[in-house]
Order: structure tokens, then C-alpha cells, then sequence
């Protein structure tokens, strides 16, 4: 079974997934938030599982949210930033090339085969510590009550994602890493 299907099992057993979203906390995470949207997976890229290094960044929350829940999918997060996106056209310096740039920096590092940067989308996994998203102005970080509800869904991610290097993006990433390590 491929990764991306565990992880996507994973999330539809948990109330977790965007098409089939139950989460326990779904009224208090969107408590008073008009912008709402629900679960966003991993991307999980399809050559994850047979790169080395397995570089994995755990960021906070997904800073904008799709509102349409079939874009959201792991299926969909994999089609979006695996085959659509352009890494060369991201802005540069912000987060989103930088975790691109780093896992470039990595994985050149450690492997004797050198990546370029465009090809960086093919070797790293990427969770955030919330799943939901309150699409706050200038994606400004979610409340502090998604990140606590959140963090009993990462260990069991971290054991089906299996990372081998683990970067944390944040003060709330950090946290949830430490609670569960």
C-alpha cells in the first residue's frame, strides 16, 4: 500500500480527512471563524518512501484553506505541489520556498546525487501541526486551540510518514514534536 493511502485511510478513520470531516473539535476550532475550512493533508510526494534522505517538515497550520474539500485531499495536496506547482516561480524567502531550499540544501549534503531545486518537490514530506484553517488576514497563525487538538493526530502521522530527518517550522510545530518525543 502506498503511503499516500495509508495516510489517507489514516485521516477518513480519524474524522480528519477533508471529504469526510467528523473531528470531535470541528465547533470549537471554527468557533466565531466565518473564513473556516476544514482538514488539509500532508503532501506526501510520490517518491517519498524510496528517497534517501526521508526529509519530513512539520509547519503550524495551513495559513489559507481551500474551501473546496476535493483540493485538500492527499490525492489532490500530491497533484497541486508535486505535478502543478513551479517551484523555480515561488517567492523567494518566503516559507514555502525556503522549505524547498532547505531540503535542496539537505539532501545535497548528505546524497551523493545532487538535486536541483525544481526537483526538490519529489523528496520531502510536508504536515502542519493543525489541520484546519481559520484563513486568518496575511495567513496569520491559527488560534492556540487547533494546535492542542490537533497534536494527538501527529504521532501516528510521524510513524506512517517514517522520517528520517524531521524539521520543525515554528514555535507550535516545536511544541507538538517535544509532547510527543
Amino acid at each position: 500500500m502506498d503511503i499516500i493511502d495509508t495516510i489517507d485511510k489514516y485521516y477518513k478513520e480519524n474524522g480528519i480527512h477533508s471529504l469526510k470531516f467528523t473531528c470531535p473539535h470541528k465547533s470549537e476550532c471554527s468557533f466565531n471563524c466565518q473564513n473556516f475550512t476544514g482538514p488539509r493533508s500532508a503532501f506526501v510526494p510520490d517518491k517519498y518512501t524510496n528517497s534517501y534522505p526521508r526529509i519530513t517538515f512539520l509547519s503550524l497550520d495551513p495559513g489559507d484553506g481551500d474551501p473546496d474539500p476535493k483540493k485538500r485531499t492527499p490525492e489532490a495536496m500530491r497533484r497541486q505541489e508535486q505535478r502543478d506547482r513551479i517551484v523555480e516561480k515561488l517567492p523567494k524567502g518566503r516559507h514555502w520556498y525556503e522549505t524547498h531550499f532547505w531540503t535542496q540544501q539537505i539532501y545535497n549534503a548528505i546524497s551523493s546525487n545532487n538535486i536541483s531545486l525544481e526537483e526538490t518537490k519529489n523528496y520531502f514530506c510536508h504536515l502542519n501541526s493543525a489541520k484546519c484553517c481559520q484563513n486568518k488576514p496575511n495567513s496569520k497563525e491559527a488560534n492556540i486551540i487547533l494546535f492542542r487538538n490537533c497534536r494527538k493526530y501527529l504521532p501516528q502521522e510521524l510513524r506512517i510518514i517514517a522520517p528520517q530527518i524531521l524539521i520543525t517550522q515554528g514555535h507550535q510545530a516545536h511544541e507538538a514534536v517535544k509532547d510527543i518525543f
